[in-house]
């Protein structure tokens, strides 16, 4: 009897222990197996790329379109959405970064679509740039004649001496 109740413990025992190793193996697989299914859900996720592309190309038009509008109006509030649209740019393309990150076919076209994003912003700023130094232009030839700027002055004074050191020599 007693060895019969030694061996039902023992039995027992080795029971549970088999228990508690295939469950422990258990949680480690689900463990496993979940993060595996993560990685693969962000790195296969072509809608939102897509969605992404597609936010980054609306944006890209806004940015023209604000640029084309203060050309016309000389409007400063077109400045500012446009800097609000190249921040929104800005922020996509670190998105699609995460998404594209460390895969060989892939991530030749986002260097790509970057060097084509930093050319947009090129033309874009120029053409600021440009619009602002018209406008000043324009501004500068409404001013009477009669105003003399520092240059100008300084001009006159540097002819006046000359003359006035010819006049010694004679």
């Amino acid at each position: 009897m007693k060895r019969q109740f030694v061996l039902e413990t023992g039995m027992f025992a080795v029971l549970c222990l088999l228990v508690v190793i295939v469950s422990f193996s258990g949680i480690v697989t689900y463990q496993q197996l979940t993060s595996l299914s993560k990685d693969l859900k962000k790195g296969t996720q072509p809608d939102n790329k897509i969605a992404i592309l597609n936010q980054i190309s609306s944006q890209l038009f806004e940015m023209e379109s604000n640029v084309r509008a203060f050309n016309f109006t000389r409007d400063s509030s077109y400045i500012k959405t446009f800097d609000q649209s190249k921040n929104v740019v800005d922020s996509k393309l670190q998105d699609l970064d995460f998404f594209v990150r460390n895969k060989e076919i892939t991530q030749p076209r986002f260097d790509s679509l970057k060097f084509y994003v930093n050319a947009r912003y090129a033309v874009f700023n120029t053409w600021i740039k440009l619009e602002r130094d018209v406008a000043v232009t324009k501004e500068l030839t409404k001013l009477p004649a009669n105003i003399k700027t520092e240059d100008t002055k300084l001009k006159e004074e540097d002819t006046s001496l000359k003359k006035k050191k010819k006049k010694r020599k004679r």
